[in-house]
């Protein structure tokens, strides 16, 4: 299991770093709903909304259709779980680059390159990037919870849930390591200037790290399935072999 793991700790690493960017960059943007401003520190309340909305939805509409086609009990297996969480990721990558680009190029024509900023665009442009962040979580992160539940010795299962929290904790460990190494390679090209450097993301390349992101968590994603497989093939010949195994010890 050790494997699976470590390629969804990979799986993880960018979820952590889009969330907590398009966090701050929502802070950035205009926040208004008529006369009523959403304070910065209540952004955090949008992916949680949209999580508990999620929820009900997947339990209610979305198994039941895939127990329909699949026709297993649980819909998917929880490996499939992760794997259709990171493609939420890195969609939502991909939504964030784009959104980004959009909110760079108001800010550029609006002259707030200067300023940290800019009220020209609205935060609820983040929505559906905190959609799919929040559909990213309950497949990847409720998926690995559910494999160690169904595939771990009975001693491991009750861990699960802390499992799940200290992957996503080195996750988060590893998400700064990484800004660390892309900022201190992109200056060399960039007259000294990393795309992250500063807090002005008027001035950043949020759009392009969020692009590295997409490609980071799309060969996550490739990992993942090659071991997925490998453990799902390995764990499907080993059933006959301990049926075999106690029949040939019942005989004796």
């Amino acid at each position: 299991m050790l494997p699976i793991f470590i390629s969804s700790l990979l799986i993880f690493m960018p979820f952590t770093l889009l969330m907590t960017l398009t966090i701050q960059v929502g802070r950035t943007m205009n926040r208004r709903i008529g006369t009523f401003e959403i304070s910065s520190a209540s952004l955090i309340a949008i992916p949680i909304a949209l999580h508990m909305f999620l929820q009900p939805v997947s339990s209610r509409v979305i198994t039941p259709f895939l127990r329909r086609m699949t026709g297993d009990k649980h819909g998917i297996s929880p490996l499939q779980r992760i794997c259709a969480g990171s493609m939420c990721g890195a969609v939502a990558a991909c939504v964030g680059a784009l959104v980004e680009s959009k909110r760079k190029a108001l800010a550029e024509g609006h002259h707030l390159t200067r300023t940290e900023t800019n009220d020209t665009m609205s935060v609820f442009w983040l929505v559906i990037q905190f959609l799919l962040l929040s559909a990213m979580e309950l497949g990847s992160f409720n998926g690995l919870v559910e494999f160690i539940k169904r595939e771990a010795p009975p001693g491991m299962k009750p861990a699960a849930p802390a499992v799940q929290s200290a992957l996503v904790g080195f996750a988060s460990w590893l998400a700064c390591i990484f800004i660390k190494i892309v900022n201190r390679h992109t200056r060399y090209y960039q007259g000294g200037r990393g795309w992250l450097d500063g807090s002005n993301f008027n001035r950043t390349n949020l759009d392009r790290f969020f692009l590295l992101l997409a490609a980071f968590e799309f060969v996550a994603l490739i990992n993942f399935c090659f071991w997925a497989r490998k453990y799902a093939k390995e764990n499907k010949n080993l059933v006959p072999r301990l049926e075999d195994e106690g029949h040939n010890y019942c005989e004796q």
